[in-house]
């Protein structure tokens, strides 16, 4: 009997199965098994889905009196994007309520609503006695325990993400960082822009809002003026404080953007992309570099990367200038080989991963043009761009590597799953960078 050819998009998903299993990665292999079932039209909707869905149109704001100036701010806000009709409840009723509730300083309730997003107060360190307080008097680091029933966690500050990760056990992906300080009327208040980019862009990461919203004029906003885009960009999530830590501490003074999220997260990871390249062309850039937080470039890597650099910006015979790429498709093709300055070149016509890349602007425009609408898999940015007809020059061996210690965000396995595989791809790439030159 004639055996069955494996054709390579499956042989590629078989052998990260294999990788996910030798690492006894379970969380990933979870993963993919919700979006195997989401293909065959079973989709496996999370909790936090379903809750969500069941909720009546409009928000209210369910807030204690001494939080109601930055409740009304919060009502604006929404208002502004779209999800009247809004009501600022701060007699201590609306706990029955059927919509989506946001409740400022949750640990002055003694009940809690049906589906909520939990803002709750930074714990004063002066709180004692807790075991005795009722609801009304206790910190919000005594009632940690009623966190996890919240659809999301808001906290206005990264010491507040980090405590209530420690203290209640919450994973990242219920958490949120809006810089609006609950309990008070705080410089951010003043501000619109900021707080209703963040507000947005958890609203997105729900499925609440379209991505499109993130475009409006009152929302669409950078940490860093737009010109600090022009030397680089790193792309992190406020709410994985260690990753963003450690990633400040390798390339201090480095531009960090607050990553996009969906609770699809490639999605989330292409629309940062999308966001980032948007902003790019409004300033009329030519060239964008993102690294990623989990990118690594030791001293040598990047005095090697600033020289590739300076080759690619100096011509516009190439798309994206690649520090690292993940996984070669069996369908590429090399369309140079060459040496300069001691260093080795491949130009291939396709690339697989976004850890640390910089882009000309043919492939600036096509990251803006990333279909949020396509939902299948395939369609993760770097496999986007992987379709495209585009000439990436990529140094060798790989000038990035990836911190060993992550732990992928998107999807949800650690970052040695990716070891084999970089390896991999970079022998068969100084292969070919071989045949290639032996054959010129």
């Amino acid at each position: 009997m004639k055996g069955t050819a494996v054709g390579p998009r499956l042989k590629q998903k078989l052998g990260t199965l294999m990788a996910l299993l030798r690492h006894g990665d379970w969380g990933g292999i979870g993963e993919r098994l919700r979006r195997y079932m989401a293909r065959l039209g079973i989709p496996l909707a999370s909790p936090q889905q379903r809750r969500l869905a069941a909720c009546r149109a409009g928000v209210d704001i369910l807030c204690s009196p001494q939080c109601t100036t930055a409740a009304r701010r919060l009502g604006v806000v929404l208002e502004q994007l779209g999800m009247a009709p809004v009501r600022v409840v701060a007699d201590g009723s609306g706990t029955g309520s059927k919509r989506l509730c946001w409740v400022l300083c949750p640990e002055a309730f003694a009940r809690l609503p049906a589906c909520y997003i939990a803002w709750p107060s930074a714990p004063s360190a002066d709180d004692t006695n807790v075991d005795t307080q009722t609801p009304e008097q206790a910190p919000a680091h005594a009632y940690d325990a009623r966190l996890p029933g919240a659809v999301v966690v808001i906290s206005h500050t990264q010491a507040g993400l980090r405590e209530i990760q420690e203290d209640a056990g919450l994973g990242h992906g219920q958490l949120y960082w809006v810089p609006l300080e609950p309990g008070t009327a705080s410089a951010d208040v003043a501000a619109p822009t900021p707080v209703a980019f963040y507000v947005a862009r958890m609203l997105v990461a729900l499925d609440v809002l379209p991505p499109e919203v993130l475009e409006a004029p009152e929302v669409k906003s950078l940490p860093f003026a737009p010109a600090a885009l022009e030397q680089g960009v790193g792309l992190s999530l406020p709410e994985t404080w260690q990753r963003q830590a450690a990633f400040k501490a390798s390339f201090p003074g480095y531009p960090v953007f607050p990553g996009l999220r969906h609770h699809q997260g490639w999605r989330g990871c292409a629309l940062s992309y999308r966001y980032l390249a948007r902003r790019a062309l409004e300033a009329d850039l030519a060239r964008l570099e993102v690294r990623e937080d989990d990118a690594l470039l030791d001293a040598a890597a990047a005095k090697r990367w600033a020289q590739a650099s300076a080759l690619f910006d100096a011509s516009d015979d190439y798309d994206i200038l690649s520090g690292l790429i993940a996984d070669v498709a069996e369908h590429m093709t090399v369309l140079d080989a060459f040496s300069r300055d001691g260093e080795d070149y491949l130009v291939i016509d396709c690339m697989t991963s976004t850890v640390c890349n910089r882009y000309g602007h043919r492939a600036i425009r096509l990251l803006a043009e990333w279909p949020f609408a396509d939902a299948d898999d395939s369609n993760t940015v770097d496999r986007y761009l992987e379709r495209q007809q585009i000439r990436v020059l990529v140094p060798l061996p790989f000038i990035a590597t990836h911190r060993p210690d992550g732990h992928s965000t998107l999807w949800h396995f650690q970052n040695t799953t990716y070891d084999d595989m970089i390896a991999n791809s970079e022998q068969t790439l100084c292969q070919a960078f071989a045949r290639t030159a032996l054959r010129d």
